[in-house]
């Protein structure tokens, strides 16, 4: 499930009210590819769809984790987009959250954090080998991750991970050949600068895969298998 692989493959704690609107770039996506007031099939495909499943925040609710995000947002160059989601700074990237990863989130947040699995579930693929990033899309297959695979059908994966930053737990099951189950809340990696970036940030997306017809829907010479969901989060209801 190495979703930046395919993307550069392809065209290389408390209650709050959510702010974030992703249907913005959804919208954006979609506009890029109409004409004469008809839409075609691939526009309809990346249309916002909400996830099923209810997701804790992938990493952890600190004192000041509103004012670091602030802080990483301004730095230079500012953040083009940012929004606030529960008490995190959260940003999103024209150049990337495009078309499949509409929905992706970039939660800003100081290399080092804590990611925590943000549903129980089993982790089907990780890279964690890789040391290096920069600013340009060329470094985009260079980030190190992890994809956990959930019982609703649906995928997690956190990208911008720190390099041999797998949880001991989680590389102690590895040793004795079990299966890499996790439970919602459980560290499972840090955060570090790895791939395609220019600041300290965790990137979460959740995901399903494509059904064959809306396979069909794309253009053949860039087929993807997946697409993006808007993440519905514990203890979050949604601004009218």
């Amino acid at each position: 499930m190495r979703l930046f692989e395919r993307f550069s493959n392809n065209e290389k704690g408390t209650k709050a009210t959510e702010s974030y609107d992703s249907s913005v770039a959804a919208n954006e996506a979609s506009a890029a590819q109409m004409a004469d007031g008809f839409e075609s099939p691939e526009a309809d495909l990346w249309r916002e769809e909400i996830s099923r499943g209810i997701y804790l925040f992938p990493v952890p609710i600190t004192e000041n984790v509103f004012d670091i995000g602030k802080q990483i947002a301004y730095q230079d160059p500012p953040e083009k987009k940012v929004k606030q989601i529960g008490n995190f700074i959260v940003s999103h990237s024209p150049e990337s959250h495009q078309n499949q990863h509409a929905q992706a989130l970039d939660f800003l947040v100081l290399d080092g954090t804590p990611v925590l699995a943000a549903a129980d579930g089993e982790i089907v693929d990780f890279v964690l080998g890789n040391s290096d990033y920069g600013s340009s899309e060329e470094f985009a297959d260079r980030g190190n991750y992890i994809t956990i695979k959930h019982s609703n059908g649906e995928f997690s994966q956190y990208y911008h991970l720190a390099y041999d930053s797998l949880h001991a737990g989680i590389k102690r099951a590895m040793r004795m050949n079990q299966r890499l189950i996790v439970r919602v809340g459980q560290q499972i990696a840090t955060t570090g600068k790895t791939g395609w970036t220019d600041r300290d940030h965790l990137h979460f997306v959740v995901f399903r895969d494509l059904s064959p017809e809306e396979m069909g829907k794309q253009n053949p010479d860039e087929l993807v298998q997946w697409k993006s969901l808007k993440p519905q989060f514990e203890g979050l209801e949604e601004k009218e």
